[in-house]
């Protein structure tokens, strides 16, 4: 336990002064003289007035050391080297998003208590065990035809996530929302979960062109064009001139519908023409 010093012999009368110095791993506890405690320091003074046997007494001090499983989990207190036969507390304090377990020493569990009292007789490692909550990303797209996202999903808390927005053709990404909050504007938003989540991709329309035109130019007219936004219901009408009948819509040299008003939805630029025949008579004549 440790080393002491002071011993010899005195004359009657004399002051004595012993010392006890503790060894590295040890605390000095008290000078006992038989059964009898002397002194409770380690430097212990007295008048000689007869023989003396001093015994210096040492009291092992032990480490307790404390850790966090996973280290995000939270946080623990009260490690620390110690007397032996003290009462330590250790205190695991769990972060948002997590939950307590256990204290576990090696592979045994030695308390369910996030504060672990214990009496102290040999250096100690524990390790405060905590679980992750789960919780859920949901994502959704506005206007639903504007795109498409993925991501959503359970997570452990502490989890990165990816949640990612793809526009369809005729829109732009605009941004993440939650609530009334923008909270990106990257179509591949990346956080740490620490809640759930409710996310919204939101897109822009792109405007297109719809123009409309006769063949022959007097054959009829036409109308409908215009500025549309994509995901637009449109529809362009004609109305075939006297001596003309209305044959279909053509886009190119596709023809696109045979109906006089035709609807679409709008997905990019259109140039659209309106095709008719010139009516056919017979005159008849004889003699």
């Amino acid at each position: 336990g440790g080393t002491t010093s002071g011993a010899g012999l005195f004359a009657q009368g004399s002051t004595v002064t012993v010392v006890a110095t503790a060894n590295a791993g040890f605390t000095f506890f008290n000078w006992t003289d038989g059964a009898t405690v002397a002194s409770t320091s380690a430097s212990y003074q007295f008048t000689m007035a007869g023989n003396r046997t001093l015994v210096a007494n040492f009291t092992p001090r032990y480490v307790v050391s404390v850790s966090s499983n996973p280290l995000l989990g939270g946080t623990t207190t009260g490690g620390g080297t110690f007397n032996s036969g003290t009462s330590v507390t250790v205190a695991a304090v769990a972060n948002i998003g997590f939950t307590f377990t256990n204290w576990t020493e090696g592979i045994n569990i030695v308390s369910t208590d996030a504060n672990y009292l214990f009496t102290i007789a040999g250096n100690r490692t524990l390790v405060a065990n905590y679980t992750a909550t789960l919780y859920t990303v949901a994502v959704s797209s506005n206007p639903l035809l504007g795109g498409t996202t993925t991501g959503g999903g359970t997570f452990n808390s502490g989890t990165s996530v990816t949640v990612t927005a793809v526009p369809n053709v005729g829109f732009t990404f605009t941004n993440w929302t939650e609530g009334a909050n923008i909270v990106s504007t990257n179509a591949n938003y990346l956080f740490t979960i620490t809640g759930n989540r409710t996310l919204v991709a939101n897109y822009s329309a792109m405007p297109f062109t719809i123009a409309v035109s006769s063949n022959p130019l007097a054959g009829g007219t036409t109308s409908g064009s215009g500025v549309f936004n994509a995901g637009t219901q449109v529809t362009v009408s004609t109305n075939a001139n006297v001596g003309y009948s209305f044959t279909n819509w053509t886009e190119g040299t596709t023809v696109v519908s045979t109906n006089a008003n035709y609807q679409f939805t709008v997905s990019g630029n259109r140039i659209l023409v309106a095709n008719y025949i010139p009516i056919t008579y017979t005159v008849a004549v004889s003699s």
